[in-house]
């Protein structure tokens, strides 16, 4: 049997994202799976997936870290010798390149969002940009999720010629996915989920979060579920201190936090198809999110949910005492309205038969 060899930065996006596509590779090839372990490699062994723990920093700008990284690709490609490679986020997507060029392997790479390294104006953003530049010259497939971060990768030259797909985003499990009933107290639960870093907008939250609870008007609680980074611990301290936000940690099972919540909200300043929003949108919930690509897709603004503007803790406080100030039954309809977008626009099914579709394409040209 041809093995298929996935690279990523960890397995939590891989089993809660994409094992449906690993489920349906699975059927025909064997799948290995490279990434660090961040809470679930047991449920892609149980797959049936061969996994391969390989430490992966992604906030690291080591390059000594990351030339190790790119031999341990390059040992591992030598010897389980696969058909084709998938790679997912930013080191996977240069260094599985480098690697994959070397032994002429093909390979499609996705893009879920261009992040913090690459949106950087100094020099750590140089060198990010110059290494997709080079790292992309034998790509075979480049996989977006929005427009934005394509004609971005356009624009400086990265992509050229490149074969390019675009799905929409890693899409939903509709049929894992049901509409949860909307809570019935009166204190309003806002829920932040994913990594809680200045650039998904945690500065602006809790700013927002201070002035609103500073006018005594509103009963309302914050919740941010997820790792916290580096860079915003401190502040993350300061605010549970003055309890304008609790922390919740990850959690392996979001449904039980999310069905608690009113509102999920997401500030983030950048986005490739935000899962979190996706995610919410599913089981029903109102949107409020940052007015940029992978957001604005999934949130219409005044339809099922708000958009403010980025990096403005002011447009944010509006959004949240918009929805502060909305009646029940509205907030109501609001959610119904995420689920309707959702199976419209995000059916996982879709994203899955895109890929299957691409990497069948791509064997055929292969042989």
């Amino acid at each position: 049997m041809d093995a298929l060899l996935i690279i990523a930065n960890g397995t939590i996006c891989l089993y809660r994202f994409r094992k449906e596509l690993i489920a349906a590779l699975a059927e025909y090839k064997q799948v290995y799976v490279s990434a660090p372990d961040d809470g679930f490699a047991d449920e892609l062994k149980a797959m049936g997936v061969l996994y391969i723990e390989t430490p992966c920093n992604r906030r690291s700008a080591n390059p000594f870290q990351d030339l190790v990284l790119f031999f341990r690709y390059l040992l591992m490609m030598i010897k389980i010798k696969p058909v084709m490679v998938l790679t997912y986020t930013i080191k996977p997507n240069i260094y599985g390149n480098f690697a994959a060029r070397l032994l002429k392997i093909p390979v499609i790479s996705t893009i879920s969002g261009l992040g913090d390294g690459f949106l950087n104006k100094g020099i750590v953003g140089s060198v990010v940009k110059l290494l997709f530049r080079l790292a992309f010259i034998k790509v075979s497939t480049v996989v977006f999720q929005n427009e934005a971060d394509e004609q971005i990768m356009r624009s400086i030259g990265i992509i050229k010629n490149q074969r390019v797909v675009l799905v929409q985003g890693s899409g939903v499990n509709l049929e894992e996915r049901s509409v949860l009933n909307y809570p019935e107290k009166q204190a309003v639960s806002f829920l932040y989920m994913g990594r809680i870093m200045h650039t998904k907008g945690i500065y602006e939250l809790i700013k927002a979060t201070q002035r609103l609870k500073s006018e005594r008007i509103y009963d309302f609680s914050v919740n941010l579920m997820g790792f916290s980074e580096d860079d915003a611990c401190k502040l993350i301290e300061e605010a549970e201190r003055e309890e304008l936000v609790s922390t919740l940690g990850f959690q392996k099972n979001i449904e039980p936090f999310i069905g608690d919540s009113h509102c999920v909200i997401l500030p983030s300043y950048s986005e490739g198809m935000s899962n979190a929003l996706l995610e919410a949108a599913a089981h029903g919930r109102t949107l409020i999110a940052s007015n940029v690509s992978g957001c604005r897709e999934v949130v219409e603004d005044g339809i099922n949910g708000f958009l403010c503007a980025p990096k403005d803790e002011n447009s944010l406080y509006e959004c949240m005492k918009r929805f502060l100030n909305l009646p029940h039954d509205q907030r109501v309809q609001m959610g119904l309205a995420s689920r309707q977008k959702v199976e419209e626009r995000f059916n996982r099914k879709q994203v899955v038969n895109t890929m299957l579709e691409e990497i069948a394409s791509l064997e055929a040209l292969s042989w």
